[in-house]
């Protein structure tokens, strides 16, 4: 499996893997000497201070501080891939990415790791960025080619033409040094900032990309494609069990824009001002870029635009390509692009739902994978972020900087609201029902959901997870029937004997969800002995009925507990072990309940 799958990455980028790998700790020292290296020379030739009317190295913190910030954006990059894209090893590793958790076959989930891996780690991805970073240090160096060509003085007065000044007694070869070997590390830093937007690219395309369209490649099997969930509690699609690759971005892009934000305020008088900018003796002029902050800048709204292409999931049918049939813009057909025959949406009788049903259960989704909250918020705040990256006030007072953030913050939230409004008025131009919601179609409120028919058996260990149990079965109770949840406390009454009424119970649930908590496969019983390794043990007795008659299982992990080795259960459960467990987090707590719920929501 190792070498069909390292086949099909056709020939996988070494520089790549070694920058995603999280395990090169050494990495970090050899990126701080680079990076130290340029003030080591500064300082031998004497251009780390002032002379004059000449800043020094040491002058201009965006220089000197890459040494510290070098390693830092190294590690952060590995932090955020890792993430979203832990595509390192050749086979399907323990922490899989998150978009192949949406992913239920086993074997296609290895299909569809190998295919984002063979994205991720392509060599072109090496050669684009190397091309964007060379335009962008040229475009930003050209002013220095012009300087160093000509050997005339001009309004860039810094340690970077420092020789131009005979009192600094510096000669213009070594001055060349310095700029190249600074330069590099700004090439450097450039390049993971180019290629992380690159990664995010490859990672949302292919994501967009392999959502089911019933006219897209048939190449693929069905079962390696993501399927949109239209009766999904969170209302994401069942997309949100990938919520950390998303959400991951949305992180990476605010912290990028708020450390660009930083330096452009901070080096802000570095850059020509606009005065006709300067709107009333309140506000300020501003300042315009120079050629490499406003790259800056636009590389910055380029990856949000990438960022945001989980978005536009809803509006997949309209990006059919002209080589292939034209769907309709009809509600019906626009509808059935998400859906093979097979798998339209039924009813609790088993035929297929009305379009109008499905359209209403459409437009109740979100547009972002995660929720339209926090879509919200990244739209907000990427607006905002860009126009104080583009035209920072050239005022140092707080009171005009604060009057002119409010200003910004005034003109993003109206951008986002058009954003939203765009989103809707595209789809409701194929029909408002994909955008509206009908209530005389479909009642769906979140206060009281309609009730499924799934039943299932609560397995837990009393000394070991107990409260996790009463509060999954209260939250149980909103969406399933009462009599259709068996938990022991609450179902077997006095004078009935257990191994009975379990067995009853099991035979006639859909699922079984096994609670797991830190001690469940250490609580000794009186002979001092796991008692899961005891015959005699119910929850022992609980999941070898479930497994004898087929049952679907849902280990779920509580309290920060690890799903136990087969080594630690007796063979006769060792199974279990094998079976993928589902983790419900203290912090994330009512959602990982709606993600155990669509699990077993599609059970039943």
């Amino acid at each position: 499996m190792t070498n069909k799958v390292e086949h099909m990455v056709n020939n996988p980028s070494g520089l790549l893997i070694r920058l995603l790998d999280r395990s090169k700790y050494l990495d970090y020292f050899i990126v701080f000497i680079i990076g130290a290296w340029p003030i080591v020379l500064s300082i031998l030739i004497g251009a780390h201070q002032k002379i004059k009317d000449y800043d020094g190295y040491f002058d201009q913190p965006n220089w000197w501080s890459l040494c510290v910030l070098f390693p830092a954006i190294l590690f952060a990059f590995r932090w955020v891939m890792g993430k979203m894209v832990p595509v390192v090893t050749a086979t399907l590793p323990l922490e899989t990415p998150p978009i192949i958790n949406i992913i239920r076959d086993v074997a296609a989930r290895e299909w569809v790791y190998s295919q984002l891996r063979r994205q991720i780690l392509s060599n072109k991805n090496i050669r684009f960025t190397l091309l964007l970073v060379v335009i962008i240090q040229v475009l930003d160096m050209l002013p220095l080619i012009v300087i160093y060509a000509s050997d005339v003085p001009s309004e860039l007065k810094d340690w970077k033409s420092l020789y131009l000044l005979k009192a600094a007694q510096i000669n213009k070869t070594s001055n060349l040094f310095l700029l190249c070997f600074a330069y590099f590390v700004q090439f450097c830093v450039t390049f993971i900032g180019i290629l992380s937007i690159i990664l995010f690219f490859r990672h949302n395309y292919y994501f967009m990309r392999n959502i089911y369209q019933r006219h897209s490649d048939h190449t693929v099997n069905e079962q390696c494609r993501f399927h949109i969930d239209i009766n999904d509690i969170n209302r994401c699609f069942g997309f949100r069990i990938a919520n950390e690759a998303f959400n991951t971005q949305i992180k990476a892009l605010m912290l990028a824009g708020a450390a660009m934000f930083i330096s452009r305020y901070v080096h802000g008088q570095q850059s020509s001002r606009i005065d006709f900018l300067n709107w009333s003796f309140v506000l300020p002029s501003f300042n315009f870029p120079l050629a490499g902050q406003w790259l800056m800048a636009l590389f910055w709204l380029v990856a949000l635009v990438i960022v945001s292409m989980p978005a536009f999931v809803k509006l997949l049918p309209l990006f059919r390509s002209r080589t292939k049939q034209l769907v309709g813009l009809t509600l019906e057909s626009y509808l059935r692009e998400f859906f093979s025959p097979e798998t339209w949406p039924k009813d609790k009788f088993g035929k297929d739902e009305s379009v109008a049903i499905v359209a209403n259960k459409f437009a109740n989704n979100s547009f972002w994978p995660t929720g339209d909250n926090r879509a919200s918020a990244l739209f907000l705040f990427s607006y905002w972020i860009f126009l104080v990256i583009l035209l920072p006030p050239a005022s140092f007072s707080i009171v005009t900087l604060l009057i002119t953030l409010v200003f910004y913050g005034i003109v993003a939230h109206s951008l986002r609201t058009l954003t939203f409004k765009g989103l809707q008025w595209v789809l409701g131009y194929v029909d408002e029902m994909l955008v509206v919601d009908k209530p005389q179609n479909f009642a769906i409120d979140d206060a009281t959901p309609e009730k499924s028919d799934a039943s299932l058996f609560i397995s837990y260990r009393r000394s070991d997870s107990a409260p996790y149990a009463r509060s999954i079965y209260q939250y149980l109770r909103n969406y399933l029937r009462d009599e259709n949840i068996f938990m022991d406390i609450e179902d077997i009454g006095p004078g009935l004997k257990f191994s009975q009424e379990i067995e009853k119970a099991l035979k006639e649930v859909d699922a079984v969800i096994v609670l797991i908590g830190k001690e469940w496969a250490k609580v000794a019983g009186p002979d001092a002995k796991p008692r899961i390794h005891d015959p005699n043990d119910m929850v022992r007795f609980e999941i070898l009925t479930a497994l004898s008659l087929g049952k679907r299982i849902f280990p779920v992990l509580v309290g920060g507990a690890k799903m136990p080795q087969a080594i630690e259960l007796p063979e006769a459960l060792q199974e279990l072990a094998q079976i993928n467990a589902l983790e419900l987090s203290d912090q994330r707590w009512s959602y990982d309940l709606g993600i155990l719920m669509n699990a077993l929501h599609t059970s039943a």
